[in-house]
């Protein structure tokens, strides 16, 4: 059996040529895919390659002399979504607002990449594009002259000043990475989660406290902030993924809408708990905690009533 491969969604064209001294009969030419009639002369084809295919080909001379039994196998390795991930900075990255942040990804595709990029925004405004690069002139090259393989893999980078921004420890800086590929039935797009960037004064004073002790000496379990914070964003990203994927598809996974209302659940009671013990401390900004569980709550109503983007 002779094989050969291709990727999925990718047409094959196939033409044969029959020589013979005594020339053949146009009706004893015939292309077999497990065993169905496809075509006859002239011997040429075109197939969208979805699956693997086995075909074989019958072909008789003007004198009744026939071609040997063959048998030839297409073997289609199916597309993946392309992969993109952060090089740089960390995923908790902790700047001063004079910062020039260093944002590096790579990126990758088993058919061939067309864009990527990385996206930010200040306040959870209106998106910017930090970096784009456009693949898409190689692709077209390939596309139309078949002589340039499409770049599979790459690595981009560019700096993030963030004085440009007049930026203060309330305001919120937010940035992701994407990739698309060039697979012919329709891009397929890839996005990083969410990441963060949290703005820090240059000098901190601190209050040194012990959130395991009460005011009468008694013990606690208390989350501390910084451990809210990252719950916090991990069940934004969690929703982000799950609005996206009930958008493309229809319906919601329900298994992963009840696992986070029960955490956004639990991390709105932690948030409260710690609120009021900043309270009963006099400490200022504890307010902010009782904002935020507010918020959580909120989510887990949307979450409840099926509006994923509102949470």
């Amino acid at each position: 059996m002779s094989q050969t491969a291709s990727f999925e969604g990718c047409f094959e064209h196939s033409c044969f040529e029959f020589v013979s001294d005594f020339g053949f009969r146009a009706s004893d030419l015939s292309f077999l895919e497990f065993g169905r009639l496809l075509f006859c002369a002239p011997l040429s084809i075109e197939l969208e390659l979805t699956s693997d295919k086995s075909y074989s080909i019958l072909a008789a001379a003007t004198d009744g002399t026939r071609i040997p039994q063959n048998s030839y196998r297409i073997c289609v390795r199916h597309d993946q979504p392309p992969t993109v991930w952060f090089d740089e900075p960390a995923e908790a990255l902790e700047v001063h607002s004079l910062a020039e942040v260093l944002l590096r990804i790579r990126v990758r595709d088993d058919f061939g990449l067309t864009k990527s990029g990385i996206i930010f925004e200040v306040n959870n405004e209106e998106e910017y594009p930090l970096l784009a690069k456009d693949f898409q002139q190689a692709a077209d090259e390939l596309k139309k002259t078949g002589k340039r393989s499409p770049q599979t893999s790459a690595v981009l980078e560019k700096v993030l000043p963030l004085e440009y921004f007049q930026l203060t420890q309330k305001d919120s800086v937010t940035y992701y990475a994407f990739a698309e590929d060039n697979f012919p039935g329709g891009a397929r797009r890839t996005e990083t989660d969410l990441r963060f960037i949290d703005i820090r004064p240059f000098k901190r004073t601190y209050r040194i406290l012990d959130p395991r002790m009460d005011g009468d000496g008694e013990s606690l379990n208390l989350t501390s902030l910084d451990e809210l914070i990252a719950r916090q964003r991990f069940a934004l990203n969690r929703c982000i993924r799950l609005a996206k994927r009930a958008k493309r598809k229809g319906q919601p996974d329900l298994q992963t809408v009840d696992r986070l209302i029960s955490f956004e659940s639990k991390l709105a009671k932690a948030t409260r708990e710690l609120a009021e013990f900043l309270e009963a401390l006099e400490i200022d900004g504890n307010d902010v905690l009782f904002q935020a569980e507010q918020l959580m709550l909120a989510a887990v109503d949307s979450l409840g009533v099926g509006k994923y983007e509102n949470a």
